[in-house]
This record gives C-alpha cells, structure tokens and sequence, in this order.
C-alpha cells in the first residue's frame, strides 16, 4: 500500500524512528539534571548530618541537667527525712554548680 511515494512500511518506520529519538533525548537531559543536581543533594545531606549531630549533643546535655536535678531533689528529701543529712546537700549543690559552670 502507498500513499503518493511513500509506503506505510517507510512512514512507520521513520515514526519510530522519531519516538525513539524524543527518547533519547529525554534520557539525556535526566542524565545531565542528575549529574547537576547531586551537589545541592549531597549539601542537604552535609546540613541534615550536621543538625543531627547538635541534636544529640543537646539531648547528651539534658540527660546531664536531669540526671544533676534528681540528685539534687533525692538530697533534699533525704534531708527532709533525717534532718541531718547537709553533707549530701553540699555534694549536690557542688555538682550542680559544676554543671552550671560548664554550661
């Protein structure tokens, strides 16, 4: 079957031939963004591992304050108990003036 001088087989042919060439370069230009946009992934990546890290490090410090704040309340109730008890005080309020001053 031809319509004028090109037959069904040739304009089908030249019809994949364009898809397959749109592919292509639809390809390429995915290629070349992802080799663009790796820079500002791994910056991101950089920033997120950095937050990460002061996180931890303040939660290292809470778990510091509380720890130095239930000694400082089990001391105080200790005394309250006995009503003699100053020389645990005195060890609590150096371990939390120790703590302040590192703060």
């Amino acid at each position: 079957m031809q319509i004028g001088d090109v037959t069904i087989s040739a304009a089908l042919t030249w019809f994949l031939g364009a898809c397959v060439a749109v592919a292509a370069i639809a390809k390429a230009v995915e290629i070349i963004k992802g080799l663009f946009g790796r820079g500002k992934i791994n910056s991101d990546i950089k920033r997120h591992e950095e937050a990460l890290t002061k996180i931890s490090a303040d939660v290292d410090k809470l778990k510091k304050a509380q720890s130095v704040q239930c000694k400082g309340m089990l001391s105080l109730i200790n005394h309250q108990l006995s009503g003699n008890d100053v020389d645990k005080l005195r060890d609590a309020r150096d371990e939390l003036l120790g703590f302040l001053a590192e703060g």
